[in-house]
């Protein structure tokens, strides 16, 4: 009787988180960015490993898409709305959730251009897509929830895209001393 009770929890266990919606069921930020053109790409290291691919995007602006890992003896002491805010030091801004694992934010940035991003956390880490046009970023965001946009290229740009001038995110040593995002994962906190 009892076996038959356990196995009876396990099927019902199992079966109900075969139900749960994964990450990996829906459009990955790779997937949903495959139709824009490349522009380039770079990375730095320091607290936080970035690397940055931008995108071209319908109108001519750039989509910045960051992939990021923390250094393996940091771990980040806040959540990732806290994360892009220190970041971007947003003068202002609105988040919103977008599912269980992505946030977007609609904000100003240090310079005082718009910035409309979404993100995703991962274990010490996280993607982020950001651009100041809105529809840009709204396509990108429907494709990621399912809602199927993005494929938006078409782009006849007649000057150069500089597109280094889209950085809006400072990753740097700076960041992490002044807004306290992460810490040691050795020094005993109390």
């Amino acid at each position: 009787m009892k076996t038959w009770i356990a196995s009876m929890v396990s099927v019902l266990l199992l079966g109900g988180c075969a139900q749960v919606p994964s990450p990996n069921a829906s459009p990955s930020f790779a997937s949903c960015l495959a139709p824009l053109p490349v522009l380039g790409s770079t990375s730095h290291a320091g607290p936080l490993h970035v690397t940055r691919t931008f995108y071209l995007g319908h109108t001519g602006v750039v989509l910045v898409y960051e992939e990021a890992d923390l250094d393996s003896a940091l771990e980040f002491i806040v959540g990732p709305v806290s994360i892009m805010n220190a970041g971007f030091e947003f003068q202002t801004y609105r988040t919103f959730d977008l599912d269980r694992y992505h946030d977007g934010i609609e904000g100003v940035s240090r310079d005082g251009e718009p910035v409309h991003l979404v993100t995703r956390a991962l274990y010490e880490g996280f993607l982020t897509a950001y651009s100041r046009d809105p529809l840009l970023v709204a396509s990108f965001q429907a494709c990621l929830m399912d809602a199927t946009p993005m494929p938006l290229p078409a782009v006849n740009v007649q000057k150069p895209v500089l597109f280094q001038q889209a950085v809006k995110s400072d990753w740097s040593g700076r960041t992490f001393w002044l807004h306290r995002i992460a810490a040691s994962k050795f020094i005993e906190r109390f």
